[in-house]
């Protein structure tokens, strides 16, 4: 059996090195979240890099290597690792290179249906308007092979131009990487979710103190785990500090982020591509008029409206009243 070893770091990710075609493992290993990398020639397991290990999975999957037979050595280091501003530059850099990759192959995949249309269409015109086939002919068969390549000319040429246009889509998405992820609206929602966490890992910490300071639990289970703490709340601050200065940059470069101060009661606010009407201005969200009709504007006076609380990274406007209903609609107010 193989001497295999599974390997954490958190730069590189959950890694098995040293494991050979026709081994065993890759079956156990699959069914324990790893992937192969043909580029790398090795198991990892997706999203495992830039985190702390697993070492409740790390167990689990060596005891499953180990049941059938193979030597694991497991290594754990979750104390070097590199900034979060580094690992989201290699982000949007594999991201760039998969737009290209793909569209590469989008335009690959064009061409190649394209080839076969032609074929087919030439082949097409090549038989007489009408012409069937006539199977009492010695050449019968002859037109039955050519009329069975030039449907198959016609069906490879319609599958390579739905691969053609699902490369090009994920051409686009995987180009429009960056532009999502560092969206204003959705950067504030990011930040918001890493505060709530950064205040759980916090009353963690002070929650385990306490425990010591009681003379609760071991104390060296108490110093791992306080260390993990550390490291999780190391990680998460220094997140809301890469994406507050994402945010600092978008201001600079104009981008408008709303805020309690931005509205007052009657006013509008654009959400989700329709203008909704301020009924109260909290601190950190607007309560709206809201209704499930499909409408351009929603005000208070129309029926079904009901009051929604809308948090203030989902703002993409604001307007007076006279912006943006009409005359008509501001007598009936």
């Amino acid at each position: 059996m193989s001497d295999l070893e599974l390997a954490n770091t958190r730069a590189g990710g959950t890694r098995l090195i040293g494991t050979a075609k026709g081994d065993g493992t890759a079956e156990l290993v699959h069914h324990q979240g790893f992937r192969w990398s043909h580029r790398q020639r090795l198991w990892y397991v997706p999203d495992s890099r830039d985190t702390c290990a697993d070492e409740r999975h790390l167990q689990q999957t060596a005891e499953a290597l180990r049941t059938a037979g193979h030597t694991v050595n497991v290594t754990v280091d979750n104390d070097h690792r590199r900034s979060f501003a580094v690992a989201e530059a290699d982000r949007t850099a594999a991201a760039a290179a998969r737009a290209e990759r793909f569209g590469r192959w989008a335009q690959r995949a064009a061409t190649e249906a394209e080839a076969h249309y032609a074929q087919g269409q030439r082949m097409l015109k090549s038989i007489p308007p009408g012409q069937p086939i006539l199977y009492d002919h010695y050449s019968a068969n002859r037109e039955i092979r050519f009329r069975e390549r030039m449907r198959r000319h016609f069906e490879l040429g319609h599958a390579a131009s739905l691969n053609a246009g699902e490369w090009a889509r994920r051409a686009e998405h995987a180009g429009h990487y960056t532009q999502h992820r560092q969206a204003p609206g959705a950067t504030l929602r990011r930040i918001t979710d890493l505060v709530a966490s950064v205040r759980r890992i916090e009353r963690q910490q002070r929650a385990e103190v306490l425990r010591a300071t009681e003379g609760q639990g071991e104390p060296e289970s108490l110093v791992d785990v306080l260390a993990e703490l550390d490291r999780k709340h190391h990680d998460l601050t220094e997140q809301i500090g890469y994406w507050q200065h994402v945010i600092a940059e978008a201001k600079t470069n104009g981008a408008r982020i709303y805020g309690p101060d931005d509205f007052t009661a009657g006013q509008f606010a654009h959400v989700c591509g329709r203008w909704v009407e301020v009924l109260k201005v909290n601190l950190k969200s607007l309560s709206v008029a809201s209704c499930a009709a499909r409408q351009d504007v929603v005000t208070r006076e129309d029926p079904g409206v009901r009051p929604a609380r809308v948090p203030y990274s989902s703002v993409t406007g604001q307007a007076r009243p006279d912006e943006v209903l009409t005359e008509d609609d501001i007598h009936k107010a």
